[in-house]
């Protein structure tokens, strides 16, 4: 869809201080999980750059998950 200007963010946390969390993994330490603002903050910040700047891939994962190999 370049050709029409359409871009796609896929915004898929995992771990985000959320009541569903919380009732689907009770076992996850609440003081790791991403909190509800931090994900705001990463949309607002590929809003502010739309027109002059691609972002093509933000990572973001709970700060005790071992990264991916």
């Amino acid at each position: 869809m370049y050709e029409y200007g359409i871009r796609v963010h896929l915004i898929s946390p995992g771990g985000v201080a959320t009541d569903l969390v919380n009732k689907v993994r009770p076992d996850l330490e609440k003081s790791s999980l991403i909190q509800p603002y931090e994900i705001a903050e990463i949309i607002v910040f590929l809003l502010r750059f739309r027109n002059n700047a691609v972002i093509d891939e933000i990572q973001v994962r709970r700060k005790d998950n071992i990264p991916w190999k």
